[in-house]
Parts: C-alpha cells; sequence; structure tokens
C-alpha cells in the first residue's frame, strides 16, 4: 500500500470515530429538553419560596415600624387620618386621607420622604376634581420597595402614586351595633379611620389579632373614570364589584353579585387609605373566589379580602410583629376571630 492510500485510509477512520449520526443529535438534544423539562418546575419552586421568605421579610420590618411607632407615639397610626381643614372648613374630612403608611416612613428608613410630607395639610384639594395638592404631587409617586411584593407584579396603576402590596386590618366586615357592614369607621381590627390605637385596646391578645396582610395590585386598564370598567375581568382575584351609588347604595351580598361594574386599580396608592388602596377585611376567607366588593367613589363600606400572589395562602403580620403564612383553606369563623382587637373569641391554632 503506497503512502497515499494509508493517508486515505487513516483520514477515513479518523472521519468515521471522531463524528456522530443525526438519530444521535436528535437523542441528545431530546435527552436535555427532558432534563430542563424535570429542572424548570424545581427552580420556579425554589425561586418562588425565595420571593415567599422576602415577603415575610417585608411584613416584619413593617411590623417593627408599627411598634417603633407605638413606642414614640404611644399608639399604633391610624389607619387612615380623616379632618376637617380649618383653611377650608367647606371641604369634607375625606380631603385629608393620609394613611397609616405615610406615618411609619420614619421606621422604614424613608426618613427624607418624611420629612418633605405636609401630613399637617390634606392630600387632595377641591372638589370636583379633587387634585393633588401641589405640596405633595412630587412625593406621593414615590415607589417604596418595603411595600411591594416580590412575587407581585409591581403595576403602577396611576401615575399620580406609587403602588402597594401591604394593607392594614380593619376588621371582620360584619355589622355591629356602632358599624356598617364593611365600613373603615368604628370597626372592630385594630385599624380604621382615626384609630390610633394602643396595645392595651387590643384585649384579645397581641399573638392573636392581625395587623397587616398582603394584597395584590390590580390589572388596570380602567374605563372613563380611571377606576372601573364595565367589561368583567378574567381574574376574578384582581378586580372588585363596584357598586354604583344610585344603584346598589348598601352593601349587600345580593348587590355586590349582581355589580355591572368593575374596579381594576385596587393597591394603586401607598399615600392614602381607603377600600380601594390601604384595607382589608376578613368578611371574605384569604384569596377568596368571590370577588372584593365597594360602593363606588366613596370606596366604603366594602368587603376587600387579604390576597396574594402566593401560592396556596397569604402571609400576614399580628400585631405581636409575628409573620404567619395563613392558608385559603382557613376556617372563616377563626379568619374574622383573628381580625378583630376585642372580641372575646377563643383563637384555636392557625395556619
Amino acid at each position: 500500500m503506497n503512502d497515499s492510500r494509508r493517508r486515505e485510509t487513516a483520514f477515513r477512520r479518523c472521519t468515521h470515530q471522531g463524528g456522530f449520526t443525526l438519530v444521535e443529535l436528535l437523542v441528545v438534544i431530546a435527552i436535555i429538553g427532558i432534563l430542563v423539562g424535570l429542572l424548570l418546575p424545581s427552580v420556579q419552586a425554589a425561586r418562588e419560596a425565595a420571593r415567599r421568605m422576602q415577603c415575610q421579610n417585608k411584613l416584619k420590618q413593617l411590623g417593627l415600624a408599627m411598634h417603633n411607632h407605638e413606642s414614640a407615639k404611644k399608639h399604633f397610626p391610624a389607619g387612615v387620618i380623616r379632618k376637617r381643614w380649618d383653611q377650608q372648613p367647606t371641604w369634607s374630612e375625606g380631603h385629608w386621607g393620609w394613611g397609616a403608611v405615610a406615618n411609619l416612613l420614619p421606621y422604614l428608613e424613608q426618613t427624607g420622604l418624611y420629612g418633605n410630607l405636609r401630613l399637617d395639610m390634606p392630600l387632595l384639594g377641591a372638589p370636583p376634581t379633587f387634585p393633588i395638592l401641589d405640596e405633595h404631587v412630587d412625593l406621593v409617586d414615590k415607589s417604596i420597595p418595603a411595600l411591594l411584593c416580590p412575587s407581585d407584579l409591581e403595576t403602577v396603576l396611576d401615575d399620580r402614586y406609587a403602588p402597594e402590596n401591604y394593607v392594614a386590618c380593619l376588621g371582620s366586615g360584619l355589622v355591629s351595633p356602632k358599624t356598617a357592614a364593611g365600613s373603615d369607621k368604628e370597626a372592630d381590627g385594630v385599624f380604621y379611620a382615626n384609630s390610633f390605637t394602643k396595645t392595651r385596646d387590643i384585649t384579645d391578645g397581641l399573638s392573636n389579632t392581625l395587623a397587616i396582610s398582603e394584597s395584590i395590585i390590580g390589572p388596570g386598564g380602567a374605563g372613563p373614570d380611571g377606576f372601573v370598567t364595565s367589561t368583567r375581568p378574567v381574574h376574578t382575584e384582581d378586580y372588585w364589584s363596584a357598586l354604583m351609588p344610585w344603584v346598589s347604595p348598601t352593601l349587600s351580598d345580593s348587590a355586590c353579585a349582581g355589580a355591572t361594574s368593575f374596579g381594576v386599580t385596587r393597591g394603586n396608592a401607598w399615600a392614602p387609605s381607603s377600600h380601594l388602596s390601604g384595607f382589608f377585611n376578613a368578611y371574605l376567607p384569604p384569596n377568596s373566589d368571590v370577588p372584593d366588593c365597594m360602593v363606588h367613589f366613596s370606596f366604603s363600606p366594602g368587603w376587600i379580602a387579604a390576597r396574594s400572589r402566593h401560592t396556596g395562602g397569604v402571609n400576614v403580620l399580628l400585631c405581636d410583629g409575628s409573620v404567619r403564612m395563613v392558608t385559603e383553606s382557613i376556617d372563616l369563623d377563626l379568619w374574622r376571630s383573628l381580625s378583630t382587637r376585642g372580641g372575646h373569641e377563643v383563637i384555636a391554632d392557625f395556619e
């Protein structure tokens, strides 16, 4: 065998040994695809577990801020402050509107923002447009990371404000001799209009009383008035049934079930507190399949559920500063008992 034939034979052997067929390539790709398919759910689950832990840490931060406020002021911040302004005596109390978060800012490492806010003035200006007063315009649209759950979408629904995921507990949402169903006035929770609750007022015990829960930010895409649409959204957890005052001025299960307008801007702002953003109550269970419901324009009364993007339940902050994940299957009576500050209920173990 001459040299040229030897080289040709050696080349063929090398080529045959180093190559692979199309079938082998497809098999390798299929195996890689199967491995990715097996690993992806685990990766997603691990990421969600990390996000849920981050969410719990943010609630703990809010709990610490709440107790630091109580130590300094001798009471928890009001759920919302409503009062008249001496400079505009014809304006209603609703113009004030500052929520609990605004007064917690210095304890959430937001001292600079808090120092610039004029909490001695109303948030909103003259009717009928109720604009944000000039003193606040460039402040209330500042995003605060401590108020945003990493599992949510962080959607900005209103360019005037920055959104929030953590809301204060009004109580059970049930009617009482003092309070209309779903009202934020003299409610049976820790936070309500002009509440200023002291720890001694929480007679059910700090470890048995809800303070703050997760909520979710709505999808946006509202109609002409900026808050509601007549198109029923696909995901019930994202919206609230809007009762038009001239049609259904009274909150009831039947009125809510028959609603034809739907709110899409829940959680749109941290600065004010209302049923639209800043409050929840326990009339509905966590992550309820029944949509939230409120009287439109006044945004009170209403039934607003604790909601989250986490699977299986919601994270809540109790008044003692501890954080728990409450499952969607919690007994409704137990859930409502946890929401009251002085209902004298016997609280069983919960999760």
